[in-house]
């Protein structure tokens, strides 16, 4: 009893031993090979893409073995999942797990990747969703080095590294469309005033902006206003700015108003909002002068005044002229 009791002891320490041995020989392994996707020339360790059902979709991974030696490894495109605990942390499904919501949707792919030391392997792995799948799909992209499986009668060991993926699928085409009221205004409250303007988005995804305008004039006068908000899709709203005071000059006044917008995807797993980086900020510009007749006439009447006393002035020293010059001339004797 004791003798196997003793082997008992043996083997389990082999086992532990072997799967230690492995862990820590394949972390190391798995840290020589660097992985990111990039798509649209832009590396990232995390991906949101956008696209149509029935529309093949290249996601672009980019392989670079920082090694001294070459390494094979073996890439993987599995559902991504929510543990079941009290952590609810995003995780990567087996391997030998049914592949339902995004794994399913790959093309033909291969898995084995040879990687020579100090190079770099960009691959395009294309997935297609079918037509009447308008949903958010959650996968992972799962690597590992295909000969460091630790087999037993028991289990197989696999270590393995994984990016997250996460792809909006829409049966229409994502619009932006964002336009600026052409005729801000400014308008008189008590003795300040306002600024307002109307933002509408004609596209079908809704889109976060953030506005900046800028009223000034000639004279040095700045004053700036920001607004933010989301605007669902097709629909408008008015930005009305904080009272402010004009100064006693007139003058026509400028006011410059730049608008920035983004689109709003859930892409996150745990429901969560975030912003999509899949497109560059959108811009556009619009510029408006205003006379503000309250301030206009003010300053109307002074440079009347300015040119009343400049008439008077020259009438007043082309009086004295003559006299002073009748002076100068010799007198007769």
């Amino acid at each position: 009893m004791k003798k196997v009791a003793k082997w008992v002891v043996i083997l389990s320490l082999s086992i532990f031993g072997l799967f230690v041995f492995a862990r820590v020989h394949a972390q190391v392994s798995l840290n020589m090979i660097e992985v990111g996707f990039c798509n649209d020339n832009q590396k990232s360790n995390e991906l949101d893409l956008v696209t149509k059902a029935w529309k093949k979709l290249p996601i672009c991974v980019e392989f670079t073995n920082i090694s001294t030696s070459p390494i094979t490894i073996n890439v993987e495109f599995l559902d991504s999942v929510i543990t079941a605990d009290a952590y609810k942390d995003r995780a990567c499904n087996a391997w030998d797990r049914p592949k339902v919501y995004f794994g399913n949707h790959m093309l033909p792919y291969t898995g084995d990747i040879k990687i020579p030391p100090q190079k770099t392997i960009q691959k395009e792995y294309p997935i297609k969703y079918p037509i009447g799948f308008s949903w958010l799909s959650h996968g992972c992209l799962a690597y590992y080095l295909v000969w460091w499986d630790v087999p037993s009668d028991m289990f197989t060991v696999r270590f393995r590294t994984v990016k997250y993926l996460d792809v909006l699928v829409s049966d229409s085409e994502a619009i932006q469309a964002i336009n600026i009221s052409q005729k801000p205004t400014i308008q008189k409250k008590e003795n300040e005033y306002v600024v307002s303007l109307w933002i509408i988005n004609t596209g079908n995804i809704d889109e976060k902006v953030h506005v900046i305008s800028t009223l000034s004039n000639v004279l040095w006068f700045t004053q700036e206003f920001i607004f933010d908000a989301i605007l669902s899709s097709d629909t408008w709203t008015t930005f009305t700015s904080p009272s402010f005071i004009l100064p006693i000059y007139g003058w026509p006044f400028l006011l410059s108003t730049k608008i920035f917008y983004t689109p709003q995807f859930n892409f996150n797993i745990d429901n969560t909002k975030r912003t999509s980086d899949i497109y560059v900020w959108g811009t556009k510009n619009i510029k408006n002068i205003f006379f503000v007749w309250s301030r206009q006439f003010g300053l109307i009447i002074v440079i009347i005044f300015l040119l009343i006393g400049s008439v008077i002035k020259i009438v007043h020293k082309k009086n004295k002229y003559p006299q002073s010059f009748s002076k100068l001339l010799p007198t007769s004797r």
